[in-house]
This record gives C-alpha cells, structure tokens and sequence, in this order.
C-alpha cells in the first residue's frame, strides 16, 4: 500500500475515481463529478496538480497537494493537505479531507491512508497538530481519525473538530514517574483510538466543568498492562471542586454517551467525586454522578430521572482510587499526589471482598470476573499487592492448588485472548468455595453497580 502524488501518469485511474465520487458526500465536496477524460485531462488535472505550488492565485488561496491510496493495481483513496490554516480553515475543515471508494470502506484503507498521510503533513504544516473536520453522523471517519491518534477538540451544529497532535504528551505532575516505577520502567501505551477518545474526553470536560474541573485519572485495566479493547472498558474518575447542577450534568452525560458510542465494547465507566471526599479520603465515598455502559438505556430513556438519582456512595470507589495512587496515570488536571489521600487498607479490603460477595452462587454467571478477582483480593490480603486481573491469574497460579489451575488458566485465556471458554461448572464451584473461606467473607451495603 503506498501514497502516490497526483501524477499525469496515472491519469486514467484518477479521473475513473474523481468523476465516480458524488458531488457532495459526508461533507466533502467534488466539483470535478461526471466531467469528461478530455476536459479531466486538458483542465482539471492540471489545476489539481498546480495548487501544490500555486500562481497567480487570491491571497486566501493556500496552497494544497493530492494524493491517491494504491494498494496494489488499485486506486482505493484521495487524501489532500492543506499547506497551512487560514481562519476559515482552522474553524472548518483543517489541513487534511479525504475520501475512500465505497466498495473498499470498512476494511481499514482509512485508517491507512489517513497514517500516511498525516506523518506527510507533519513534515509540512507549521502548526503544532493536524486539524480534521468530520460530520457528526458519520462514525465511520470519527473511528478513522481516532485510530490515527486524533482527539475532539471541539464542535458546532454539523460537525466535530479533530487534531492530531505532532507528539504525544502523557499524564501530569508526577504520574509519568509513578507508573514507569510500577510498571519495570516503561510508560503504557495504549492502542491510538483509546488514547484519543481520552484526550478528547478529558477536552470536553475541560469546556463542560470550567474551573470546577479539579482533574481526570485513569486507573483500572488501562493502567495496569492489561488492557484488551475486546474485553476492558476505560475507567476515569474526575474529580470537581464543587457540586455540579442538574443542567451541567446533564450536559457532561450527553457528552459522556457520544465517546462512548466511539469506545472499545465494554465503553466507558466514569464517576465524578469532590476533591473533599478524596483527601482526607471518605467511605463509602459520595459521588456526584456515574456512568457505564449498563447504565446507558436508563440515560437515554429518562434523562432528568437519571441525573436526579445517579448519585449517593460507593464502596468501589476505595479500590479505583487505590488503582490511581499505586498505578494510575492523571489525564488532566492537579497531579495524583495533591488529590488522593492514601486509602486505608482496612477500606480498600472491604471494597473489594465487597465485590466478590456470593461468588459461589454467582460464578457460574461470570466465571473469568470472579476466578481473577477472588484471586486480586486473596493476593492482597496475604501479600498486600495492588494486582490486574492478569496479574492476579498469575499470582493464583504460583500460589493456589494445583486443582484449581485448569479453572485459572482458563479465565486467564478468556481476558487475555478473547477466547471462547467452556468452564468446568463444578470446578468453579468449588474454587469460589476454597476462596471465601480463605478470603473470610463480608458483607457490605450495595453501591450503584
């Protein structure tokens, strides 16, 4: 696959896809549609070619060049680049529009063309991010972008603002430091789209919060070296200064459910707490509002009933910020250390046993969940480790009869690999029942799920 400049010796192929594309499709214009081989020939391709380096031109004119997709002995794609941003540019359709014919989308020619052609215009725009236009409707090229790195930076009635920044830029204060020491030294990367869909996240709590916006903190699977789009969601807390009003949680949730319409399977699942309940550190801690995918149908069906309900105590909330003070990254915002008092220990065991209550009755229900967690909370209680799933399969397997590592190994196999498990019932029945005796069971009061 390679990007070729618009040339004269492919004008045959060029002109078959420049006159076949519609006139205005997703927002990109043609007005080369149905024009003749001759007039594409003798007018249009030589204008095209000549707008790299421009003569004779209005001063608003900015020079741009076109490129074509190949794979192949076929024509897949057009990707141009704006040289530069006038106004009108930078408030509308950037430095890149592109198009893919319709019998090649949805097989990643996109997210290839757009690559190559954006590592192209860094080499040639001055500005510090590459700025994309797209429709608000059309998801197809919002996922495109994403996996190429972009975040949302803005909207209006049609449209979303995109950027692709020149260089990636990670967490705040000393959150590099921390999860570099946690992790053998290196930073996680997460795939592209993920790191966008959190940049442009985090941008549109900034809008939305203001200086109510204390921070956002990732913890969870994305974090901690075992994060798989197919099964993890992306776990944020934000943290505010002050409570927020209905009207503004109503527009932070309408936010909230456009991202995760554009995340990995399981979406997103995010709470907003008070600074004041984070340090000195309350529990149960009060929220301000929540959100997950299981959530999402109540949304969208009685918004005002849910912003009105949504809030309360969490036991969770001891093991996310637990998560962010050992391993979590800060998005945006105050550095971990001056948010997150340390969780006592007595807490965050109960937050957890919390989550793993009536494991035997409900194992068979979710058998990787529970067989990883039991085996996170019995590491912690013996050992004091703050431990991933995939971690605490690992731990479980150097630490736990040898009768209960098929039933492991096989819930290690199910997150990791995606894979499809026929679990040993009886087995896990069993493990479940090994475990809360080991574990020494308690109750606790339900939090929002």
């Amino acid at each position: 696959m390679e990007l070729r400049k618009i040339n004269t010796e492919d004008a045959k192929a060029q002109w078959e896809y420049t006159t076949a594309l519609p006139a205005d499709e997703n927002g990109l214009t043609n007005p080369y549609h149905g024009v003749s081989y001759d007039e594409y020939v003798e007018k249009v391709l030589p204008a095209l070619i000549s707008y790299e380096h421009p003569v004779g031109m209005p001063d608003w004119f900015v020079p741009e060049t076109y490129y074509y997709l190949w794979d192949g002995g076929s024509l897949i794609g057009e990707f141009r680049i704006r040289h530069y941003l006038t106004e009108a540019l930078r408030n509308g359709a950037g430095h890149i529009g592109y198009s893919i014919r319709k019998d090649y989308r949805g097989k990643g020619y996109g997210t290839a063309g757009l690559k190559l052609t954006a590592e192209i215009a860094k080499t040639i725009v001055p500005e510090d991010e590459i700025y994309l236009r797209v429709n608000k409707d059309n998801i197809a090229s919002q996922k495109v972008m994403l996996n190429n790195g972009a975040y949302r930076a803005g909207e209006d009635e049609s449209h979303f603002f995109m950027r692709i920044p020149k260089t990636r830029a990670y967490g705040c204060g000393n959150d590099t430091d921390r999860r570099a020491k946690s992790q053998g030294g290196y930073p996680i990367l997460l795939p592209p789209q993920t790191e966008s869909l959190i940049k442009g996240f985090a941008e549109e709590s900034k809008r939305i919060l203001q200086d109510n916006l204390v921070g956002i903190y990732l913890h969870g699977s994305a974090v901690m070296g075992c994060f798989n789009p197919r099964k993890s969601d992306i776990d944020l807390i934000i943290v505010a200064d002050r409570p927020l009003s209905d009207p503004v949680k109503r527009a932070y949730m309408d936010m909230v459910v456009g991202y995760n319409a554009l995340a990995p399977a399981k979406g997103i699942e995010m709470s907003i707490v008070l600074r004041a309940v984070c340090k000195p550190f309350v529990y149960p801690t009060p929220f301000e509002l929540h959100f997950s995918n299981g959530h999402l149908e109540w949304y969208k069906r009685e918004p005002d009933d849910y912003i009105r309900k949504m809030n309360g105590d969490d036991k969770d909330l001891a093991a996310h910020f637990t998560i962010i003070n050992n391993r979590g990254r800060c998005v945006y915002g105050a550095p971990v250390e001056d948010v997150f008092a340390e969780v006592p220990g007595s807490d965050y065991m109960d937050s957890i046993r919390y989550d793993i209550e009536e494991a035997p009755e409900n194992i068979t229900v979710y058998p990787m969940y529970l067989t990883l967690n039991l085996a996170r909370v019995l590491a912690y209680q013996e050992e004091g480790l703050v431990l991933s799933k995939k971690e605490g399969g690992e731990w479980a397997l150097r630490n736990l009869p040898a009768e209960y590592h098929p039933l492991i190994r096989d819930a290690m196999r199910e997150y990791t690999e995606s894979a499809e498990v026929d679990y040993d019932q009886a087995l896990a029945v069993r493990y479940a029942e090994y475990m809360t005796e080991r574990t020494g069971n308690a109750s606790g009061n339900q939090g929002h799920g």
